[in-house]
């Protein structure tokens, strides 16, 4: 995951420079373990968003639906999923 995240700083930090609080930088937020309790937590702000799996608790369908419709609310420009065991199923 880390590899990927620092990919897209270095790719992104090449296609635009961007600037946060008078420093050139991107903000990368990482989640991970919700198990479908995402629209409970408060996500910070910011570039990317990584949620690092376990999304779901059984990677039923309506789970993964209503993970990337919170998703599609958030305010980060580059969002990341990253499968966990359990969406083995999805």
């Amino acid at each position: 995951i880390l590899t990927s995240a620092f990919f897209f700083y270095f790719f992104l930090r090449k296609k635009s420079k961007v600037e946060l609080s008078g420093k050139l930088g991107i903000k990368v937020v990482c989640v991970s373990d919700t198990h479908g309790s995402h629209e409970d937590i408060k996500v910070p702000d910011g570039d990317i968003l990584i949620h690092a799996g376990d999304f779901t608790h059984f990677g039923k369908k309506d789970h993964v639906s209503a993970l990337n419709e919170w998703l599609g609310k958030l305010p980060h420009k580059h969002k990341i999923v990253v499968n966990g065991n359990h969406e083995k199923n999805s």
